[in-house]
Protein backbone atom coordinates (compact mmCIF):
# COMPACT_ATOMS: atom_id res chain seq x y z
CA UNK A 1 0.00 0.00 0.00
CA UNK A 2 1.06 3.70 -0.71
CA UNK A 3 -0.25 6.43 0.87
CA UNK A 4 0.95 9.95 -0.76
CA UNK A 5 -0.89 13.29 0.66
CA UNK A 6 -2.35 15.16 -2.85
CA UNK A 7 -3.48 18.89 -1.64
CA UNK A 8 -6.47 18.66 0.39
CA UNK A 9 -6.80 14.65 -0.45
CA UNK A 10 -4.71 11.57 0.48
CA UNK A 11 -4.03 8.98 -2.21
CA UNK A 12 -4.08 4.98 -1.24
CA UNK A 13 -2.76 2.93 -3.97
CA UNK A 14 -1.85 -1.10 -3.54
CA UNK A 15 -1.77 -3.30 -6.18
CA UNK A 16 -0.57 -4.17 -9.56
CA UNK A 17 -2.39 -6.54 -11.38
CA UNK A 18 -0.89 -8.20 -14.80
CA UNK A 19 -4.14 -8.64 -16.55
CA UNK A 20 -3.21 -7.00 -20.16
CA UNK A 21 -4.97 -3.75 -21.67
CA UNK A 22 -7.91 -3.86 -18.71
CA UNK A 23 -9.20 -0.47 -17.15
CA UNK A 24 -11.83 -2.31 -14.82
CA UNK A 25 -11.31 -1.68 -11.16
CA UNK A 26 -11.04 -4.74 -9.38
CA UNK A 27 -13.22 -4.26 -6.38
CA UNK A 28 -12.46 -6.82 -4.22
CA UNK A 29 -8.78 -5.15 -4.81
CA UNK A 30 -10.10 -1.69 -3.76
CA UNK A 31 -12.06 -2.87 -0.53
CA UNK A 32 -8.52 -4.85 0.34
CA UNK A 33 -6.62 -1.45 0.13
CA UNK A 34 -9.62 0.36 2.32
CA UNK A 35 -9.58 -2.24 4.50
CA UNK A 36 -5.63 -2.15 5.01
CA UNK A 37 -6.13 1.57 5.75
CA UNK A 38 -6.86 1.04 9.04
CA UNK A 39 -2.66 -0.12 9.52
CA UNK A 40 -1.56 3.38 9.10
CA UNK A 41 -4.83 4.97 9.89
CA UNK A 42 -7.21 4.74 14.16
CA UNK A 43 -9.98 4.46 11.12
CA UNK A 44 -10.54 2.38 7.82
CA UNK A 45 -11.72 4.52 4.75
CA UNK A 46 -15.14 5.24 4.12
CA UNK A 47 -17.38 2.84 2.41
CA UNK A 48 -17.85 5.55 -0.12
CA UNK A 49 -14.30 6.70 -1.41
CA UNK A 50 -14.04 10.60 -3.18
CA UNK A 51 -12.49 8.74 -6.59
CA UNK A 52 -11.50 5.38 -7.70
CA UNK A 53 -9.10 5.16 -10.81
CA UNK A 54 -7.13 2.28 -12.60
CA UNK A 55 -4.50 2.81 -15.06
CA UNK A 56 -1.88 0.90 -17.43
CA UNK A 57 1.92 1.03 -15.73
CA UNK A 58 4.78 0.54 -18.34
CA UNK A 59 6.18 -2.94 -17.58
CA UNK A 60 8.69 -4.67 -19.84
CA UNK A 61 9.33 -8.16 -20.59
CA UNK A 62 12.00 -9.09 -18.23
CA UNK A 63 10.97 -6.80 -15.54
CA UNK A 64 13.40 -3.90 -15.71
CA UNK A 65 12.86 -0.01 -17.05
CA UNK A 66 14.45 0.98 -20.45
CA UNK A 67 16.94 3.58 -20.22
CA UNK A 68 18.62 4.07 -23.33
CA UNK A 69 19.18 5.85 -26.38
CA UNK A 70 17.37 4.61 -29.43
CA UNK A 71 19.71 3.96 -32.06
CA UNK A 72 17.49 4.64 -35.00
CA UNK A 73 16.89 7.98 -34.06
CA UNK A 74 19.66 10.46 -33.22
CA UNK A 75 17.56 12.96 -30.48
CA UNK A 76 15.63 10.28 -29.24
CA UNK A 77 15.87 8.69 -25.61
CA UNK A 78 13.36 6.08 -23.83
CA UNK A 79 12.88 6.32 -19.98
CA UNK A 80 10.07 3.68 -19.41
CA UNK A 81 8.95 0.63 -17.95
CA UNK A 82 9.37 1.32 -14.24
CA UNK A 83 6.06 -0.48 -13.71
CA UNK A 84 5.27 0.35 -9.61
CA UNK A 85 8.54 1.52 -9.58
CA UNK A 86 8.12 5.03 -11.63
CA UNK A 87 7.75 7.09 -8.42
CA UNK A 88 10.62 5.80 -6.89
CA UNK A 89 13.35 5.68 -9.40
CA UNK A 90 12.18 9.20 -11.43
CA UNK A 91 15.17 11.00 -9.65
CA UNK A 92 17.50 8.51 -11.26
CA UNK A 93 16.65 8.05 -14.44
CA UNK A 94 15.89 11.62 -15.05
CA UNK A 95 19.35 12.09 -14.39
CA UNK A 96 20.61 8.86 -16.15
CA UNK A 97 17.92 10.42 -19.19
CA UNK A 98 19.57 13.49 -19.63
CA UNK A 99 23.15 12.36 -19.37
CA UNK A 100 22.03 10.24 -22.56
CA UNK A 101 20.47 13.25 -24.22
CA UNK A 102 23.75 15.38 -23.54
CA UNK A 103 25.29 12.67 -24.92
CA UNK A 104 27.46 12.74 -21.44
CA UNK A 105 28.96 9.35 -19.03
CA UNK A 106 26.33 8.22 -17.14
CA UNK A 107 26.88 6.97 -13.72
CA UNK A 108 26.20 3.62 -14.18
CA UNK A 109 26.65 1.59 -17.14
CA UNK A 110 23.36 1.45 -18.76
CA UNK A 111 23.75 -1.65 -21.06
CA UNK A 112 21.97 -3.93 -18.90
CA UNK A 113 18.53 -1.23 -19.37
CA UNK A 114 19.69 -0.82 -23.36
CA UNK A 115 17.12 -1.29 -25.71
CA UNK A 116 18.63 -3.43 -27.80
CA UNK A 117 18.22 -5.77 -24.95
CA UNK A 118 14.52 -6.19 -26.49
CA UNK A 119 15.63 -7.49 -29.77
CA UNK A 120 16.96 -11.47 -28.55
Amino acid sequence: MAVTPFEEKVRFAGTLELSGIDYRINLRKLEAVRESSSSYFSAKLPEVMNEAWSGLRPCTPDGLPIISNVPEVDNLVIASGHGMLGVSLAPITGKLAAQLACRASTDFDLSLLSLSRMNH
